[in-house]
């Protein structure tokens, strides 16, 4: 799994946890979405620390990148997140939803967790 993926996982189970919260998930789903949040946070810290030290060294910051950046600020910036970490998740199947009505968009956040 790779940097960007890291982050756009925690953003999707998070926002899927958020969307429903007042929503009774089966125990398998919830479990396996707190499992992975646990983990990949973890690896999300490393990843902020390097990020951090690189926008101090070249004084940059990555959410506003424009023309004015240095390339070499934006190239070490795709590198860190191109970079493979060992990051392993766990999967559920389609049949842990059992009777719970997922909507597809949520589906979709959930698709990096889901073995089809």
């Amino acid at each position: 799994m790779k940097n960007f993926e890291i982050v756009r996982n925690i953003n999707n189970l998070t926002e899927f946890k958020n969307r429903n919260k007042d929503t009774k998930i089966p125990i398998k789903i919830s479990f396996t979405i707190n499992r992975n949040l646990k983990t990949l946070v973890k690896e999300y810290t490393v990843y902020k620390e390097t990020l951090e030290e690189l926008e101090a060294e070249y004084k940059c910051s990555a959410s506003s990148i424009s023309d004015d950046t240095p390339q070499e600020f934006v190239s070490k910036l795709n590198e860190l997140c191109n970079t493979d970490v060992d990051a392993e998740i766990d999967k559920i199947n389609e049949s842990d939803f059992g009777e719970y009505d997922i909507t597809p968009y949520d589906l979709d956040l959930l698709s990096s967790i889901i073995n089809y």
